[in-house]
C-alpha cells in the first residue's frame, strides 16, 4: 500500500514540475515581450532616404563641367604680327594673341611672344577652322590676374585655357554655346546658353571656376537672351 502512495506522490510531483517549466521564473505564465512584438518605427528626427528628382535647372545645365586636355601643338612656325588679333599681356614681356589673319585663311591658333612682341610663334593646337566651324568658333582672348590665358568665341561651345603660356591647353565644352567669359580676379565666370524658352529666348546660367578652368561649378541662373 505504501508503495502505491509513493508512486502516486511521484506522479503528482512530476506533473507540478511539468507545469512549472511552462512558466517564467516568477511563477507566472510566460508571455511575449510587447517591446519585441511591436513594429519598429523611425526615431524622432530620423530622416528617410529619398531620391530627389532632378530640377529643370539640372536637366538643362549640369551641376559641374570638367575640362579635357587638348592635343599637342603640331604647327610650329614663326608668325607675322600682321596676322595677329586680340593681344593680351600676361606678365612682363610675355604676350599672347590669336593668329587669325593673313596666311591662316580663317584658321585660329594662339601665338606667344616672350620678348614684348618682337617675335611670335604658334603655341596651341588649332582652335578653329574656316568654313562654318560653329562650336569651335574662337575670336576672343583674355587673361586672369594670375596669368591664366583663356580663349572662346561668341556662340561657340568651347573655352580653352592655359596656365603655362601655351605649353598645355585644357578645353571645356558648354554644350549649347557661350555668351561671355569674364575674369574676376583669379576666378573665371562663363555665362552658358541653355535651351530655347517658350517665349523664343534662350536660358542662360553662370559657371564658375576657381582652379584655372579645370573644373566648373554651376552658379545662379541668368536672364534669358534673344537668339
Amino acid at each position: 500500500m505504501r508503495l502505491r502512495y509513493a508512486v502516486a506522490a511521484l506522479c503528482v510531483i512530476a506533473a507540478i514540475v511539468a507545469v512549472t517549466v511552462g512558466r517564467n521564473g516568477h511563477g507566472h505564465p510566460a508571455t511575449p515581450d510587447p517591446q519585441q512584438s511591436r513594429p519598429t518605427s523611425p526615431s524622432p528626427g530620423a530622416t528617410t532616404a529619398t531620391t530627389k528628382p532632378p530640377s529643370a535647372l539640372d536637366l538643362e545645365f549640369p551641376p559641374s563641367i570638367r575640362s579635357a586636355r587638348m592635343g599637342p601643338t603640331y604647327l610650329r612656325l614663326p608668325v607675322a604680327s600682321a596676322d595677329l588679333d586680340n593681344m593680351v599681356r600676361v606678365h612682363g614681356p610675355d604676350i599672347v594673341a590669336l593668329a587669325t589673319k593673313g596666311a591662316f585663311f580663317g584658321q585660329v591658333y594662339a601665338a606667344v611672344s616672350t620678348d614684348g612682341g618682337g617675335a611670335w610663334h604658334i603655341a596651341s593646337p588649332q582652335f578653329a577652322r574656316a568654313g562654318g566651324c560653329g562650336p569651335c568658333t574662337t575670336n576672343h582672348l583674355n587673361v586672369t590676374t594670375n596669368g591664366t590665358v583663356f580663349a572662346w568665341g561668341n556662340d561657340g561651345d568651347l573655352v580653352k585655357v592655359t596656365t603655362d603660356l601655351g605649353t598645355h591647353w585644357q578645353e571645356s565644352d558648354f554644350g549649347h554655346g557661350v555668351v561671355s567669359v569674364t575674369p574676376q580676379g583669379r576666378r573665371l565666370v562663363v555665362r552658358a546658353i541653355g535651351n530655347k524658352t517658350p517665349a523664343g529666348r534662350y536660358a542662360t546660367c553662370d559657371y564658375i571656376s576657381t582652379d584655372n578652368g579645370l573644373t566648373w561649378q554651376r552658379g545662379p541662373a541668368q536672364p534669358a537672351i534673344k537668339p
